[in-house]
């Protein structure tokens, strides 16, 4: 098994992966899986190796999975001093290759990926499936005393 980069050629199947992915995570329905079958590819355009980084584990010339390394460019701070973190998205092991450490392997280059960028840390918001994982390779719980909050546009 091999992890790589993903370049521009691996765009229809990172857009599948992703849509994969998204499907596991919850029903999608037609109008939106098409809105982002369309969306996606440009995205990846866009965004792919730039603040965008996908780590693949390849089989043969089957993709078994990835891991998403979004980079984030904030101002300077005390909590990043280097003006850059890192968000895990999207780690997925297609089922027929789960629990063979894929997954550990994908983020083990991503840190290593992190790290050489110069990022000041990396978070990710952890399933109950992945938690055990992501602790074990050294991610911890974030207790900041600030809330997570977020703000969604509702149709009237």
């Amino acid at each position: 098994m091999e992890v790589r980069k993903a370049d521009l050629y691996d765009e229809k199947e990172l857009t599948k992966l992703r849509l994969e992915y998204l499907e596991e995570e919850k029903t999608l329905e037609d109008a939106m899986k098409y809105q982002l079958m369309n969306a996606l590819p440009d995205y990846f355009q866009e965004h792919l190796n730039r603040d965008l980084f996908v780590f693949l584990a390849c089989d043969k010339d089957k993709i078994a999975g990835t891991v998403f390394l979004q980079v984030a460019y904030k101002p300077n701070s005390v909590s990043f001093p280097n003006g850059r973190i890192g968000i895990v998205l999207n780690v997925y092991v297609r089922r027929e290759y789960r629990r063979k450490g894929i997954a550990g392997r994908m983020i083990a280059d991503m840190l290593q990926e992190a790290k050489s960028m110069k990022l000041d840390y990396i978070e990710l918001k952890a399933t109950k499936m992945g938690e055990g994982l992501y602790r074990k390779i050294g991610f911890e719980e974030n207790k900041e005393s600030y809330l997570s909050m977020r703000y969604v546009w509702r149709e009237e």
